[in-house]
């Protein structure tokens, strides 16, 4: 009878081990490169380089539904989108310091803010777009295009990355775009600055 139970169970991690070691993991990972390989462009749509994201940027990289990390303020925020639907006290970690924070929510993106100073803007639905014209639900190529092949991403930074998942970053000077990948669309567009 036990032998009956082993041979299922040992047929079910061999599976598990050789998907996860042939597709690594359990969805689909994007590579920035077959995405430029397999996507038809034609000669004077060729894609940019990460690197001349950094020398072609400007402060409006950074920024998304009229607010920007190096321009808005808090003040600002409220006289446009008014009230948010939730403020949220808390305290960042980082590396080597802790800040206190405010996180205001709206219902198609959250601000987070330290003092005066917005340092990150997430925004996870609707029609708001960058200054380059991504959007939530574009295509990842869309953001290869606009944005560069970029060599890495992380999937450590963003709190939903899950399996299969790409996180698209782009930066310059301590400014970050960034764009959380599934499915092969964008799902949310994260802009924050770090010190």
């Amino acid at each position: 009878m036990k032998k009956q139970i082993w041979i299922p169970v040992i047929m079910v991690v061999g599976i598990v081990l050789f998907y996860i070691n042939y597709t690594d993991g359990f969805g689909p990972v994007i590579d920035a490169q077959e995405v430029v390989n397999t996507t038809n462009k034609s000669e004077d749509q060729k894609f940019i380089p990460s690197k001349e994201f950094e020398a072609t940027c400007t402060d409006d990289d950074f920024a998304i539904a009229g607010i920007s990390i190096i321009k808005s303020t808090p003040n600002g925020v409220l006289s446009v989108f008014g009230e948010p639907l939730a403020k949220e006290i808390g305290v960042i970690k980082a590396d080597n310091h802790s800040a206190k924070d405010d996180l205001w929510r709206y219902r198609e993106f959250d601000i987070y803010i330290a003092g005066d100073y917005i340092f990150r803007i997430e925004v996870f639905q609707g029609e708001y777009q960058t200054v380059r014209g991504i959007k939530i639900g574009d295509p990842v190529e869309k953001v290869i295009e606009k944005y560069g092949i970029h060599d890495e991403f992380s999937k450590s930074y963003h709190d939903n990355f899950k399996p299969g998942d790409n996180y698209y970053e782009y930066s310059k000077e301590g400014n970050y775009i960034g764009f959380m990948i599934k499915n092969r669309k964008v799902a949310s567009i994260l802009i924050y600055y770090q010190t």
